[in-house]
């Protein structure tokens, strides 16, 4: 499969969880992101084409008095099982960020990329 990327993922060393915001229920933990996309490992199968509104709970080297989460509109684009269907992962397109949150997504991105 060739990779239709537009720019590299950066990959996520530390456990950032991610929730559904709209089901308020937990989705996975982040495992990649770029300013475009981002990639999960869920413990339940995401069908694709899914738009989702999420929630990433930031590390605590970002933290700011106001701030302690990333919300973003993604859509669903592929899954592949794991560890014989008892695990996924799943890659997001991202569609939709506020003003305050792509600069939040920036330095998300270049702190892990450190």
């Amino acid at each position: 499969m060739q990779d239709r990327r537009k720019e590299p993922r950066i990959a996520v060393s530390v456990p950032l969880q991610v929730h559904d915001l709209a089901r308020e229920c937990y989705l996975g933990n982040l495992a990649n992101i770029s300013h475009g996309g981002l990639m999960l490992f869920s413990p339940t199968a995401i069908a694709c084409n899914r738009i989702f509104q999420i929630r990433i709970t930031l590390p605590e080297s970002l933290l700011t008095q106001e701030r302690n989460r990333l919300d973003l509109g993604v859509e669903s684009l592929w899954q592949e099982s794991c560890d014989e269907g008892e695990r996924f992962w799943v890659g997001f397109q991202i569609i939709d960020l506020q003003p305050q949150d792509k600069a939040l997504l920036g330095r998300l991105i270049e702190a892990l990329s450190h």
